[in-house]
């Protein structure tokens, strides 16, 4: 493996935070002092730059505070595994998206995982453990069904990627059943796609979503 030496420069995080209006206030200096057509294009190429800049670290910065409190959510189900001896997921306001309906059926998975957990956990019948992870895999089809209708019915549009995250959900989950069946299931794979790519992932941004758009 070859190590390369990185060619850029890095600017100072103070200039960094700047730039946006450094832009803005280069491009009103440019309009002002040259009043012609190029002066006006330029002028506006610099407004514009700043715009982009400003909404583009602004979309990131919301995107890493997602993911920061995915990995926090994460972090307190592990921590719940270590205090009680076994992993439990735990319903907070968090997760909470202002239609009943909806909070009604992540409630109603939060408790099917768990049992599922806690089944797994106890060293439960292959027979039992395997009629739970089927179960969440029908409420998960169901919710995502009614998901999908009340944001349709409610006048919005479904994006494209929320369609292609339930098929993937559910595909995955679909992979976990046959794993298990086979005896080629880790536990840690299936608490992960619980914990993690399910409700801190997942439920949680589908609720933000709602009480964003819905």
């Amino acid at each position: 493996m070859f190590n390369k030496q990185s060619s850029y420069i890095r600017i100072p995080d103070w200039l960094y935070e700047l730039l946006p209006y450094v832009y803005a206030v280069s491009g009103i200096i440019v309009i002002t002092v040259t009043p012609n057509e190029w002066g006006l294009f330029s002028g506006f190429m610099f407004l514009s730059a700043a715009i982009s800049v400003f909404f583009m670290r602004r979309a990131y910065r919301k995107a890493r505070k997602r993911v920061q409190a995915s990995e926090e959510r994460v972090f307190q189900l592990e921590t719940e595994k270590t205090k009680l001896g076994q992993f439990k997921l735990f319903w907070g306001n968090d997760y909470l998206s202002g239609n009943s309906l909806i909070d009604t059926q992540h409630k109603h998975i939060f408790d099917a995982c768990n049992a599922l957990m806690t089944a797994v956990e106890n060293n439960q019948p292959k027979i039992e453990v395997e009629f739970l992870l089927e179960a969440l895999i029908t409420d998960l089809s169901h919710h995502f069904n009614t998901e999908e209708t009340v944001i349709t019915r409610a006048g919005s549009l479904i994006p494209i990627e929320h369609r292609q995250m339930h098929s993937k959900l559910l595909a995955r989950a679909e992979v976990l059943l046959e794993q298990y069946r086979r005896g080629t299931l880790e536990m840690g794979d299936l608490f992960g796609f619980i914990g993690y790519e399910l409700v801190s992932t997942h439920i949680a941004n589908e609720a933000k979503m709602f009480m964003e758009h819905v």
